[in-house]
């Protein structure tokens, strides 16, 4: 699968971007309701998740990236430390990115040191994310440092296209499931977000696009199982030290009990 052909569909999906399922694992089971079914509407859900992003000082993000746009999948840990302002770590498995301000350096695992970067674009941390991910644009860091722009809100339009898919369990929290279509050349790409109930924090993200057999499947996706916001961080958090290995996640799943709150 062309690695090109989905970096368009990502911009197209986002603005800016987002992991998958092999084939022993499911996604988390999306409940669904009629029109009307709902008290809350898509607009005030992303309007709460703006909010929680810009009033949040520092945020960290642990979960799992998984990559199937080629056929060397990669499922990978990942973590986000950002604190305000314009500070951000990222780790992806041994890769390691830091950003402070409009510096930014990568960790190069052969000579066990950090290289500085030279800054060429106005987001230093989605482009770290997108270099050291091989193409991948992250939800996460865009919605920290610029807002409902995003999720792509327009002021004539509001947030375009995004709709309200259902509720679901993700990691044992309950979760508003949105998604956003985009139309390629030869077939349509689905966004999927999954946006925590009580935190409004982004819990996850993929995206799908019909099969051969005419099936869903996953090119990306990513899930956090820990988010913490405004918790204290490390005074080594930003210091240009070698990665250490992250934990095993555990897999995201769909959990029993009462359906979501909707």
């Amino acid at each position: 699968m062309p690695l090109q052909r989905h970096r368009t569909k990502l911009s197209a999906l986002l603005i800016l971007a987002p992991v998958a399922w092999c084939s022993c694992e499911q996604p988390p089971v999306v409940e669904s309701g009629a029109d009307g079914a709902f008290t809350i509407r898509t607009t005030e859900i992303l309007d709460r998740c703006v909010d929680a992003y810009a009033t949040a000082r520092t945020l960290t993000a642990t979960g799992v990236l998984r990559d199937y746009r080629t056929e060397n999948r990669r499922i990978v840990p990942i973590r986000w430390d950002l604190a305000r302002p314009g500070r951000c770590r990222l780790q992806i498995d041994m890769d390691a990115a830091i950003v402070i301000g409009d510096a930014w350096w990568i960790y190069d695992a052969e000579s066990g040191q950090y290289k500085k970067r030279k800054s060429f674009t106005r987001t230093p941390m989605e482009t770290a994310g997108y270099l050291l991910s091989r193409g991948v644009s992250f939800l996460t860091p865009a919605v920290f440092a610029r807002g409902e722009a995003a999720f792509g809100k327009s002021r004539a339009r509001g947030y375009v296209d995004w709709k309200l898919l259902g509720v679901a369990w993700m990691y044992e929290r309950p979760c508003y499931v949105l998604t956003k279509s985009a139309t390629g050349k030869a077939t349509t790409s689905i966004l999927r977000v999954w946006i925590d109930q009580d935190s409004y924090l982004v819990r996850g993200w993929d995206v799908v696009e019909p099969g051969d057999d005419g099936r869903e499947q996953t090119i990306l996706a990513c899930m956090y199982h820990e988010l913490t916001v405004n918790a204290g961080q490390g005074p080594a958090t930003y210091e240009l030290t070698a990665p250490t290995a992250l934990g095993k996640p555990p897999e995201p799943r769909a959990t029993g009990g009462k359906e979501p709150p909707r």
